[in-house]
């Protein structure tokens, strides 16, 4: 769950094709001045639904939060990394790297439960029938190192 160089690239693109960012030869690429009216249009100009609106998991608020925290600090992290990168400063950059890896570590929990709710939403589609909006977290088995 971590940004990787072509993601970055991709959003950069991405957002040149938008218009909501140029590029000027030995300079660098800069934000359009435009920027904040074209946000919500497509790479043709058309208008976009506005996605950030709503939660994500609108049925379950606790994991909604919990995600939107983890992406909130990953999202810090990540940029981090990039302005390390970008000042070529390698030891702040393996430092944003293991902090990221210190996040993700501690969140492989989330990526359960996320797993668990779209199996969930999976079989409540299939069945027809809605699942409760609640489930209870899985207990992991623990190994126990002395047996």
């Amino acid at each position: 769950m971590g940004l990787l160089l072509p993601s970055a690239s991709s959003t950069r693109v991405d957002g040149s094709n938008r218009g909501l960012t140029y590029a000027v030869v030995g300079k660098g690429t800069f934000v359009h001045p435009q920027a904040p009216e074209r946000i919500g249009t497509d790479a043709d100009g058309h208008p976009i639904a506005a996605t950030t609106q709503a939660p994500v998991i609108s049925d379950n608020p606790a994991l909604n939060r919990r995600l939107a925290l983890y992406l909130l600090e990953r999202e810090r992290i990540s940029g981090k990394i990039v302005d390390a990168f970008m000042n070529r400063d390698t030891t702040a950059a393996w430092q944003a790297t293991e902090e990221l890896a210190t996040l993700q570590h501690a969140h492989t929990d989330l990526a359960d439960d996320l797993a668990a709710y779209e199996a969930n939403l999976g079989r409540a589609a299939s069945s027809g029938t809605p699942e409760p909006a609640e489930q209870p977290a899985p207990t992991k088995q623990r190994r126990n190192p002395k047996a």
